[in-house]
Formats: structure tokens, C-alpha cells, sequence
């Protein structure tokens, strides 16, 4: 093939990628294991007011409970998050990122009733 169809078709080549208007793409996702529990979710406690029996019902059962003494303990929920992107620009470079983080979410409670709640 000589220089020149050779240059041509490069430079058709080129043409046809950059109007095929679909150049640039990319993907995120979020999974999470464990117990999360939202903001809005930890703001519906209520010290002093919300009752062991409600915060079970509502985050389900904690991934640890201490007993600090007898009617007094902290529960805990455990999560984590794993956040994995990936992007492309065609025909040049392409890329992924795999972040994990985690969190805690501990609630206290004396004689049945929240006393505390608070994110550690």
C-alpha cells in the first residue's frame, strides 16, 4: 500500500470516529454489605423517647451488642461500601477505579430506651 492510501485511510479512519458522536462512555455502581443505615433513618431516633423494640424493628438486628452494665448497652452496625466507576474515550484510553470504604452506626440504650445514637 503506498504512503498515500495509507495516509487516506488513516484520515477516513479518523473522520468516521470522530462523528460517530458516541466517543465517550463510562459506568458507576455502588454495593454495599452489612448493615447501612441512612441519615434520614439515624434522624428518626428520638433520646430518651425511641424504644429498643423500635430501633430492632427498624435497622434489623445490630452486627454487635456490648453490654456496658446490667440494662446498658451499645449496639453497633457495621457497612461496607464498595464504589467501582470505569470510563472510555474510544480508540485512546480507558480506565476503572475501585474505592472501599465502610462506616459504623452505634446506638445506646438504657433500661429499653435510646439514650445516644451517633455515626463512628
Amino acid at each position: 500500500m503506498s504512503i498515500g492510501k495509507r495516509f487516506g485511510s488513516t484520515i477516513l479512519l479518523i473522520a468516521i470516529c470522530c462523528s460517530s458522536g458516541c466517543l465517550v462512555g463510562g459506568s458507576s455502581e455502588v454495593h454495599r454489605d452489612g448493615s447501612y443505615i441512612s441519615e434520614s433513618t439515624m434522624n428518626t431516633i428520638e433520646p430518651g423517647k425511641t424504644s429498643k423494640a423500635w430501633v430492632l424493628a427498624t435497622f434489623g438486628e445490630p452486627t454487635s451488642k456490648q453490654e456496658v452494665e446490667p440494662g446498658h448497652e451499645v449496639w453497633k452496625y457495621s457497612y461496607k461500601e464498595t464504589k467501582q466507576s470505569s470510563g472510555y474515550v474510544f480508540l485512546i484510553t480507558a480506565g476503572s477505579d475501585k474505592t472501599i470504604t465502610g462506616g459504623n452506626v452505634f446506638v445506646e440504650m438504657k433500661d429499653d430506651v435510646v439514650t445516644k445514637s451517633w455515626r463512628g
